[in-house]
């Protein structure tokens, strides 16, 4: 478990790195205080983060 709640965190901390550095890009290259669809990233990341973390940690249950 403690594994499972290592890869979760990391996952959701480049998930947060990958956000920030998109919005960081779209911020210098354009007009937006708040760049569009930042949510929505942010949302999709951290979704792929957390069933990555539990897809890889039920394949460890399941392993024989």
């Amino acid at each position: 478990m403690v594994r499972f709640t290592l890869e979760l965190l990391t996952g959701l901390a480049v998930a947060a790195i990958v956000t920030a550095a998109v919005m960081v890009t779209m911020f210098y290259l354009g007009p937006w205080a708040d760049p569009p669809g930042m949510d929505k990233l942010w949302w999709l990341l951290s979704t792929a983060a957390v069933l990555l973390a539990s897809w890889r940690w039920w394949a460890r249950r399941r392993a024989p």
